[in-house]
Order: structure tokens, then C-alpha cells, then sequence
């Protein structure tokens, strides 16, 4: 599937996501963006792993 079909506004979330990481973000909160940016596509054929945080998305 492509971006248009899903719709995915790479400027609006890079406009809505990138404020919220700089040179002082931790590798936990970097996680937790990318998360929550990868969560709004409701996309079940993504995920986003990292071996040293306990989290998994889905």
C-alpha cells in the first residue's frame, strides 16, 4: 500500500513530531514519539522495537 492510500501527511506529522525531539532527548522518549507517530496510521503491518526499552508497538 502506498502513502497516498493511507493518506499519511509526512509534513503535517514532521510539523507536529519534530519540535519534540532535540539533542537532550533520551533514547526512551525518542521511543515514545516515534510510537505515538506510528500509532496515528493505525497500520497493523508496523511495529516499532528497541532492544533496551520494554516496549513493544504494534
Amino acid at each position: 500500500m502506498r502513502f497516498e492510500e493511507r493518506q499519511i501527511d509526512w509534513q503535517a506529522a514532521y510539523a507536529t513530531y519534530r519540535p519534540m525531539v532535540n539533542s537532550s532527548t533520551t533514547d526512551a522518549a525518542l521511543f515514545d514519539t516515534l510510537s505515538e507517530i506510528l500509532g496515528t496510521y493505525d497500520d497493523g503491518r508496523v511495529s516499532l522495537t528497541a532492544p533496551d526499552i520494554n516496549n513493544l508497538v504494534v
